[in-house]
């Protein structure tokens, strides 16, 4: 139910032993778990997301802040509400004109594109990627999992959002419009599964009984940051990564066994060149999520166990 922040810390090797560091702050009013996070480096503002439906905003505290300083009431900056369910995902862009955007994802099966200044929602579209509409009549809700930006199609104007799903289906969307774009064809693969395993699936393809299912959705994706590629990181344990331009899977690897608690690091051939013990499992989870510092040789991963951890890469 709370954020917290850190700030200049230190990764030197003389100081990995150390022990644990105190946030600079924590920003508290969330009244259920946070599930997602957004940060402007443009103007200063972090967002979070929660399965209380609110995506609240605070701004990130001046750079001479202590962590024993008084509480900064400015820090609150104010909040929105999402839609009634749960926020899943967070993603902040700019439009053709420079202006920002946050594309939220939540519980109800839609993807809501917001004005950042305004607060206001500019755009809105469900799975089929049309505008929602208040209606008497209710399609099956599919729920989104996971978003990102990917890089732009040469060939393309605008921003694409990609979207997971729990239906293990992928699609790239228009982020101005809500217009499809792209299906990838991330429920076709199942890397290697034994023959009798595939023949079952294929039968049950033919009525409609494969995915669709919390057995294969995903739960992660990340697009590559120069390239058109996109992985995606799904409940069977598989990891697989996509070319956006066709929308094939070029390779498939199963990840794990499980929450192992394991910290694997993999190239564009998914093959994995490194793997760590990392955090301890706890409730039969292990890493709940990770992300890579854009310059530095550094990765962070949170854990079940209630700790965040930095790793840097020789």
């Amino acid at each position: 139910m709370t954020v917290k922040l850190w700030r200049n810390l230190d990764i030197s090797a003389s100081a990995r032993t150390s022990a644990d560091t105190e946030p600079i702050i924590t920003y508290r009013g969330h009244t259920a778990p946070v599930t997602s996070l957004a940060v402007s480096t443009r103007t200063g503002l972090v967002y979070s997301g929660s399965l209380d439906s609110d995506i609240r905003i605070w701004r990130l505290p001046d750079p001479s802040f202590d962590t024993y300083d008084s509480f900064d009431p400015t820090t609150r900056v104010g909040s929105i509400s999402a839609s009634g369910d749960a926020v899943w995902g967070l993603q902040l862009f700019e439009n053709e004109e420079g202006e920002e955007r946050m594309a939220a994802i939540s519980a109800d099966g839609y993807v809501r594109v917001w004005d950042t200044e305004k607060r206001e929602c500019v755009k809105s579209w469900d799975y089929e990627g049309v505008e929602a509409k208040e209606s008497s009549f209710k399609r099956k809700r599919i729920v989104p999992t996971a978003i990102t930006l990917v890089k732009s199609s040469p060939t393309g104007k605008g921003q694409q959002l990609a979207v997971a799903y729990f239906d293990s289906i992928v699609k790239l969307f228009d982020a101005e419009t809500g217009e499809e774009r792209l299906k990838l064809k991330s429920s076709e693969s199942y890397g290697e599964s034994p023959p009798f395993l595939r023949r079952v699936r294929a039968f049950a393809d033919r009525f409609l009984l494969v995915d669709g299912t919390p057995q294969t959705q995903i739960n992660q994706i990340t697009s590559h940051p120069s390239k058109r590629l996109l992985a995606t990181a799904h409940e069977d344990k598989f990891i697989r990564l996509f070319d956006l331009e066709t929308g094939d899977c070029l390779h498939s690897s199963l990840a794990s066994v499980g929450h192992d608690t394991s910290l694997r690091f993999w190239n564009l051939d998914l093959v994995c060149t490194q793997e760590i013990a990392s955090h301890r499992p706890k409730a039969t989870e292990g890493i709940l999520d990770i992300t890579a510092h854009e310059q530095e040789m550094v990765v962070v991963s949170a854990g079940a166990d209630g700790t965040v951890r930095l790793w840097a890469r020789e």
